[in-house]
């Protein structure tokens, strides 16, 4: 009797200490017997930067790995500080978790994540990173705060996201500036199209007009930097477009209307949203309207 009392003793030390694992230490506000009958759990979180303080990043592996960070000794093997300015993190009650990798292509926007107790003794980070197909590997990292998590925690990363096809032909076929539209006009034998490369150039024209450059990105926001326009005949509207409308241009939007013919919307807008480019993609526009190539050489 004895012997069989030890031995089920025994298991059930092994079971709560399975657990435990991903279990925070300090214990939520709700019965955490009650929380594992409803799987999947999601854990609250914010995420973390550095902004503020007098350090930055260091040492980082880029392996797509999760770095479980509880105390400021552990931080400290992945930043650098020049002042005194240290980052504020209560580690006796929170977690910080890093993450870094490596993009095969431009990063579209900003990193999104979400942190799940999938099981009793599993916690799932998943990153969503949505690329452009520019060529070119992308370095990122991410850092989330989280509740206090045990020593022994276990952290599972699940990267997913999107690949944006923005390298083809786009047409401008709206215009919003400070809330007041302008669409172009369906008749124009010569529309604005806007085309981007891998090497992140792009090139545009209208009529005999041609403009083109290269385009930068930082965490999704677009830089466009112009290397010359050729051939205008004293277009004011054009010239506005080209010089005070599309250089202003730093974020990206993509919607999809139609899966199966490819019909996609490109949206690019300023900063503050006060201007809007609204391009749809060369497929739509000549299944819509008419073929380019009988006036434009691409």
């Amino acid at each position: 009797m004895k012997a069989t009392l030890l031995k089920l003793t025994t298991l059930l030390l092994i079971l709560a200490g399975i657990a435990a694992s991903c279990k925070p230490e300090v214990e939520p506000d709700v019965n955490v017997v009650e929380l594992r009958q409803h799987y999947p759990i999601n854990i609250p979180f914010e995420e973390y930067s550095l902004e503020g303080t007098s350090c930055q990043w260091t040492n980082l592996p880029y392996d797509e790995k999760v770095i479980i960070i509880n105390s400021n000794e552990e931080l400290e093997k992945y930043i650098t500080c020049t002042g005194k300015n240290y980052p504020e993190i209560d580690f006796t009650k929170n977690t910080l978790l890093l993450v870094s990798g490596k993009a095969n292509n431009s990063i579209a926007k900003n990193i999104t994540g979400n942190l799940i107790y999938f099981s009793a003794d599993t916690c799932i980070l998943y990153i969503e990173i949505d690329t452009f197909d520019f060529t070119g590997i992308e370095p990122w990292r991410i850092a989330y705060i989280v509740k206090k998590l045990n020593k022994e925690s276990y952290v599972e990363l699940q990267i997913g996201g999107k690949r944006k096809e923005i390298c083809q032909t786009w047409v401008l076929i709206e215009k919003e500036i400070n809330h007041s539209k302008e669409l172009m006009p369906e008749d124009d034998k010569y529309p604005i199209t806007l085309t981007f490369y891998p090497a992140k150039e792009f090139r545009g024209r209208h009529d005999a007009n041609v403009y083109e450059g290269t385009c930068q990105i930082n965490k999704g926001e677009f830089a466009f930097t112009f290397a010359g326009v050729t051939d205008v005949y004293d277009i004011d509207w054009f010239l506005n477009y080209v010089k005070f409308e599309l250089v202003k241009m730093t974020k990206a939007t993509f919607f999809l209307h139609d899966k199966d013919k490819n019909y996609l919307q490109l949206l690019l807008s300023n900063k503050d949203g006060s201007i809007k480019l609204n391009f749809i993609n060369k497929i739509w526009f000549e299944e819509t309207y008419f073929e380019l190539e009988e006036w434009y050489n691409f």
